[in-house]
C-alpha cells in the first residue's frame, strides 16, 4: 500500500511517528516548508538521522507559510508516486486542491484534524463552505479526539470518522522519568516544599489558558503550591496579582522549560491543571498522566476525552470552580495516581500508527 502524507515542518515526535507508520506501508511524506516556525534549527537536514522507514520531500523555503502552501510542485510528487491514499493534516490548501483532482488522481483521501467547536467558531463563511467541499471528497475523517468528532459531526453527520487520539512517545518519557531522581530529591534541588501539595501547570501565559482560575485555587488553600511553567502576555498580570495578594509562597512561576528539566518538574508535582478556556489537543495532559500526575482538566481540552472523572483525574468547567475535584483528587490520591499511567501505557506512537493502519485497510474493504 502506497501512502503520501501532506504534513506542515515535522517535530521530532512526526519522525518517529512517521518511522512506525512507514514499517507498515510504503510512505513519502511530503513536508510545506523547511521548519516550523517555532523550531528553526528542525530542519529537514538537522533530523535526518531520525528518518528511517520513510521518504520525505520538502515543498518550499523557510517556516510553514501560506506562500509554501500555494507551492503546487507537490502535485507532480503524487502523480509520479501514484498513492493508493493521501493523507493531509488539517484543512489546509492543499486539502482543497486534492479534494477537487482526487478523481484524476484516483486516490482514496484522508484527512486528519484536531480541531474543535470552540476554535473554530469564527471561521469566516468561505472558510466553512471549503471545508464542507472538502470532507465531501473524502474517504475518511481521522479525528484526533471525542471534542474534534463532534465538531465534524456538526459539519456532516455522514462523514465516516474514525478516532485515534493523539499521544507522544510514551517508551521515551517513561524511560526519562525512570531515570531522573525521585520526588522527594527533586523536590529539594527544584528549592519545593516537601511539605505541600504541589499543582503544576504547563503552558503559555496567555488569556486562554486561564491560570488565574489555577491561581484563585491555590489562594484558597493552605495545603498546596503551584507551579506554573511557561511565558507570554499574562506574565505581568500573574506577578502583579501574585504580590498585591501576597500569594509569593503559594504561586511560583517558572521560566519555560524543555527536556529533562520540564520532567523533573511533572515528577516533582503531585497533580497536573489544564484550566483552558479551550484548547484543540493538550499533549500536556499525556505527559501528566505518564508521569503519574491526576489532572484536572478543562471539559473545552481535546485531551479531555483521556480523563475519566475519578479514574485519573477530574473534567472541570474552566469558568466555574474546581475546588471539590480537587479536594477529591487528594482524598484519593493513591488510587487515583495509580490509574494515570495504566490509562496511557498503550498510548505509543507504535500503536497509534497501527490503528492508521487499520484505518487505511478498512476503505478499500
Amino acid at each position: 500500500m502506497k501512502v503520501v502524507v501532506l504534513h506542515p515542518p515535522l517535530y521530532p515526535v512526526n519522525y518517529d511517528f512517521y518511522n512506525h507508520l512507514g514499517s507498515l506501508v510504503d510512505l513519502i511524506v511530503l513536508q510545506f516548508g523547511e521548519y516550523p516556525s517555532d523550531h528553526v534549527d528542525w530542519t529537514a537536514e538537522s533530523l535526518t538521522y531520525k528518518r528511517k522507514s520513510f521518504e520525505l520531500v520538502v515543498i518550499g523555503n523557510g517556516s510553514d507559510s501560506f506562500r509554501n502552501q500555494l507551492n503546487f510542485s507537490f502535485l507532480t510528487h503524487i502523480r509520479k508516486f501514484k498513492p493508493d491514499i493521501v493523507l493531509s493534516i488539517a484543512f489546509w490548501i492543499p486539502s482543497i486542491l486534492i479534494a477537487l483532482l482526487k478523481r484524476t488522481l484516483k486516490c482514496k483521501f484522508i484527512i486528519l484534524t484536531n480541531a474543535i467547536l470552540a476554535t473554530e467558531k469564527d471561521t469566516s463563511y468561505l472558510r466553512k463552505l471549503l471545508r464542507q467541499i472538502t470532507l465531501q471528497k473524502t474517504d475518511c475523517v481521522i479525528s484526533a479526539s471525542q471534542l474534534s468528532t463532534d465538531f465534524l459531526n456538526s459539519i456532516n453527520k455522514n462523514l465516516n470518522i474514525r478516532l485515534s487520539k493523539q499521544t507522544i512517545d510514551v517508551f521515551q518519557w517513561t524511560k526519562d522519568i525512570n531515570s531522573i531522581p525521585d520526588k522527594k530529591q527533586l523536590r529539594k534541588t527544584l528549592k519545593l516544599p516537601e511539605n505541600k501539595i504541589v499543582f503544576l501547570g504547563v503552558g503559555n501565559f496567555s488569556y486562554k489558558k486561564n491560570w488565574m482560575s489555577a491561581i484563585s485555587l491555590l489562594e484558597k488553600r493552605n495545603d498546596s503550591i503551584l507551579v506554573l511553567i511557561g511565558d507570554g502576555a499574562e506574565k505581568d498580570k500573574y506577578i502583579a496579582y501574585i504580590k498585591e495578594n501576597n500569594l509569593g509562597d503559594k504561586v511560583i512561576l517558572v521560566p519555560v522549560k524543555e527536556g529533562l528539566g520540564l520532567k523533573a518538574y511533572y515528577k516533582a508535582a503531585d497533580v497536573f491543571i489544564l484550566p483552558s478556556l479551550y484548547e484543540q489537543y493538550g499533549f500536556v495532559v499525556v505527559e501528566a498522566l505518564i508521569c503519574r500526575l491526576p489532572v484536572l482538566c478543562s471539559k473545552n481540552v481535546g485531551a479531555s476525552c483521556l480523563i475519566e472523572d475519578g479514574y485519573n483525574g477530574y473534567l472541570i468547567d474552566p469558568l466555574k470552580g474546581f475546588g471539590e475535584a480537587a479536594n477529591d483528587i487528594i482524598k484519593n490520591y493513591k488510587m487515583i495516581s495509580s490509574n494515570c499511567y495504566l490509562s496511557v501505557k498503550d498510548m505509543t506512537l507504535e500503536n497509534r500508527a497501527q490503528e492508521f493502519h487499520e484505518i487505511f485497510k478498512s476503505i478499500f474493504s
